[in-house]
Formats: structure tokens, C-alpha cells, sequence
């Protein structure tokens, strides 16, 4: 990684909200020349109701009409639903897939806005994410396209640490949780375990079942690997 995405990464590393990962991905958009940025986040279950979650870092009418559903229907949006490729656009009078919809183009530009840049994710559990980020110049498509790899990158980070700090958010581990989960990644067995604590194999295994209960993990093994990656452990 570069120094760039080393700076970046320190910081998401802080984030404990989800407002925090926007906030601190907009500092890093502005570097490439964009202002805005909002995520949107689709539940993939159930099926027959597609629940949205909308984050932005303004609450400007822009934002806010995104954030009711207002855009769902513009042409941004349905790029997004036909692919994961980036997609970007100028926002002048004569923009390509803006143009698609004239009236959203009108609409769209006299909320300030001009050129943006975004991209769906699409991780291994279904969730769907849109990061859209715009601002109040028209950059040039070739501008555009200079930042598209820092942008993938960074849409690629919102995305899973978005879900890293609301798996976090949800899970509490007790001490004693904890310190099962340590010695099991040392690669302490349960009677091991239980001799160090001085509890019962029995009461060991209770607290491993509460552990996979609150992970929502299969095993002890993943439930030490998802323990980490949420930096729930000492």
C-alpha cells in the first residue's frame, strides 16, 4: 500500500460508527477532487422487501431526498443495479448518462451538483452497497478516470468496514469470553482451557456456545477468526 492508503487505513482503524467510516472516507475523496459522499447499503434478506440504509456527510436537500428514495429511479442508481464497474459522470448538459433522464439531469444540477463517481459492492453474504460521491465542479472524464483506482480502493474499505463496525456494534464479549476465545487461539483444547480457568470442561463449553450464539459462527475456529477481525480480543 501506499502512503495514502496507509494514512487512510490508521484512521478507519479509529472509526468506531458508521458515520465515522463516511467521515473519514470523504476527507480522503477530497484529496482526488470529489466533496460528497454517501453510502447505501441493501439488506439481502428477505427477498420480497429490500430494506435500504443511507449514510451521508451533509444534510443538505441533496442528501436528504436521496436518503427517502427520491433517486432510486435516476439513471445513477440503475447503473448501479446493472454492475459492480465504476461508473462516473460529468453532470454538464450534454452527459451521457445523466442525459438518459433529462429531468433528473435539470433536478440533479440545480442541487449544486455536477460530476461524481460511483461503484457497487457486492460482498460474500449478499449485501449490496452503493458509494456515490460527487462534487459542485465538472471534472473531465479523463480526471475521472485518473482517481478510479484510489476510488475502487476506497469503495472496496467503506464497504467492509462498514460491516466490520456494525458486526462490533451488536457483539459484547464478557471477560471470560474473552479469555476463552485467547487460549482457544493459542491452541488450547477445552480441558486445557479448563484447567487453566479452573472451571469445568462442561462450563467451557457453555461459554463457547454463548460465543458462537453472539458471532453467529458455526465453530470455535471461526469464532476466534471473526473475534479478531472485529478486534474484540485483548
Amino acid at each position: 500500500m501506499n502512503n495514502w492508503q496507509i494514512n487512510y487505513m490508521t484512521e478507519l482503524k479509529k472509526a468506531s460508527l458508521l458515520q465515522d467510516v463516511l467521515d473519514i472516507a470523504q476527507h480522503a475523496i477530497r484529496s482526488l477532487g470529489l466533496e460528497y459522499s454517501s453510502w447505501i447499503a441493501y439488506n439481502p434478506f428477505p427477498l420480497s422487501r429490500r430494506d435500504m440504509f443511507a449514510l451521508t456527510t451533509t444534510d443538505d436537500e441533496c442528501h436528504r431526498r436521496l436518503k427517502a428514495g427520491e433517486f432510486n429511479d435516476s439513471p445513477i442508481f440503475r447503473a448501479l443495479e446493472e454492475t459492480q464497474q465504476p461508473i462516473c459522470w460529468q453532470g454538464d448538459e450534454n452527459d451521457q448518462l445523466l442525459g438518459q433522464q433529462p429531468e433528473f439531469l435539470s433536478d440533479y444540477r440545480s442541487l449544486g451538483r455536477r460530476s461524481g463517481w460511483a461503484q457497487t459492492t457486492i460482498d460474500n453474504t449478499g449485501t449490496r452497497s452503493f458509494f456515490l460521491n460527487c462534487c459542485t465542479r465538472i471534472l473531465s472524464l479523463t480526471d475521472l478516470t485518473n482517481i478510479s483506482i484510489n476510488m475502487q480502493w476506497l469503495a472496496a474499505s467503506v464497504h467492509y468496514n462498514m460491516l466490520r463496525v456494525k458486526d462490533r456494534a451488536g457483539v459484547n464479549l464478557s471477560l471470560r469470553e474473552r479469555e476463552i476465545l485467547c487460549w482457544t487461539g493459542d491452541g488450547k483444547t477445552v480441558s486445557d482451557i479448563a484447567e487453566i480457568l479452573g472451571l469445568s470442561e462442561s462450563t467451557v463449553n457453555f461459554h463457547f456456545r454463548n460465543i458462537m450464539n453472539k458471532l453467529g459462527t458455526p465453530n470455535k475456529t471461526s469464532a476466534v477468526v471473526k473475534a479478531i477481525f472485529l478486534d474484540l480480543l485483548f
